[in-house]
C-alpha cells in the first residue's frame, strides 16, 4: 500500500498503487459513495447487479488493501464504507431494534481520543466507534405495560 494522505481522487489512488481504473471498480466506488450508511455485501451486489459476485468480492478486498474502503463491524456482521480519504470522518449510532445506523461526527469525541492517546504515549493509526441503543422512532413505539 502506498499512502496518500488527503487524496480524494480514486483514479489517482489506483494509479499510484499500480492498479487500473476499471468499470467494476468505478461502479462499486459510486455505489458506496451514494450510500447513506455502510453497505452489506448483499447490498453492494444488488447495487452493482451487472458485475459478478467474484469481481465484487475481489474489488472490495483490493479497495480495503489500498484504503479506499473500510470494514465496519456491526455485531457479527461486516459492512463496508468509504474511508476518510473519500468521506468525512465519523462514527455510528446503531439501533438494536430496527438496525438503522446514524452518523456521529463529534469534535469532542475526536479530541478525547487524541488526549487519551497522548496520555498513553500511543500513536492512533485508525479507530472505529459504534454506539448501540434504541433510536427515537423505536423508543417512541415501545409499549410499556
Amino acid at each position: 500500500m502506498i499512502y496518500c494522505n488527503g487524496m480524494t481522487d480514486l483514479n489517482d489512488l489506483l494509479k499510484i498503487n499500480g492498479l487500473r481504473s476499471t468499470v467494476p471498480r468505478q461502479k462499486l466506488f459510486t455505489a458506496l459513495k451514494a450510500a447513506d450508511e455502510p453497505l452489506s455485501h448483499k447490498e453492494i451486489v444488488n447495487a452493482c447487479a451487472d458485475i459478478d459476485r467474484v469481481t465484487i468480492y475481489r474489488t472490495i478486498e483490493t479497495f480495503i488493501s489500498i484504503e479506499v474502503v473500510k470494514v465496519v463491524h456491526i455485531g457479527w456482521k461486516k459492512r463496508y464504507e468509504l474511508t476518510d480519504l473519500f468521506s468525512p470522518h465519523h462514527h455510528h449510532f446503531r439501533c438494536t431494534i430496527c438496525h438503522t445506523l446514524s452518523h456521529i461526527s463529534d469534535d469532542v469525541l475526536e479530541n478525547a481520543i487524541r488526549i487519551m492517546s497522548m496520555e498513553h504515549d500511543f500513536v492512533v493509526t485508525s479507530h472505529q466507534f459504534e454506539i448501540e441503543g434504541i433510536c427515537s422512532n423505536c423508543k417512541n413505539s415501545i409499549v410499556v405495560i
